[in-house]
């Protein structure tokens, strides 16, 4: 399915297909909340969260993200390709270790049978270090192609991570 997805995680965010231009927006109607909330931040609609979309199945594309943080503890991301509530992919970032000292502030991790594996995926295509600003709306790009990906991060001084293997490979979900 060619498909564009708009999303809010404290952000708004969205999801297009590398071959096609739909769009669906992110919202109550089109998702299924499982723990989260939907707020405005600095004037801007935002979501908290946990959510997956209804009926949607997505492989190459790119998602594009809008997030806030505090600059507190927080593990903020995306899920995608995700099969079941049991294994998916994920990207976070983590804007207490946003500093540009510590080598985690970007991380990729798969997830099998419920569990993340993010002790697997470190280093290079795993971790990256990054300044993340605090109290700011930051734009994110994850670009996903044949069982990689590459996220980047806009800022006046933009950070981009390759993601070399997909662990669960070339899916859809």
């Amino acid at each position: 399915m060619n498909t564009k997805i708009i999303f809010a995680l404290l952000c708004i965010f969205s999801i297009m297909s590398l071959r096609g231009q739909d769009v669906i927006e992110f919202s109550k109607d089109n998702s299924s909340i499982y723990n989260g909330r939907y707020d405005t931040i600095d004037g801007r609609k935002a979501f908290a969260g946990i959510a997956v979309l209804k009926d949607k199945s997505f492989g190459d594309g790119i998602i594009e993200w809008d997030m806030w943080a505090s600059g507190g503890r927080s593990y903020a991301g995306v899920i995608f390709h995700h099969q079941d509530s049991r294994d998916s992919e994920e990207f976070y970032v983590r804007p207490h270790k946003g500093n540009g000292l510590f080598p985690d502030a970007f991380q990729y991790t798969p997830v099998y049978h419920g569990i993340s594996c993010w002790q697997l995926s470190h280093g290079d295509g795993g971790t990256q270090a990054a300044s993340i600003p605090a109290k700011e709306w930051i734009h994110f790009k994850l670009e996903i192609y044949k069982g990689r990906a590459r996220v980047t991060m806009f800022t006046d001084k933009p950070v981009s991570m390759n993601i070399n293997r997909l662990w669960h490979g070339d899916i859809k979900g």
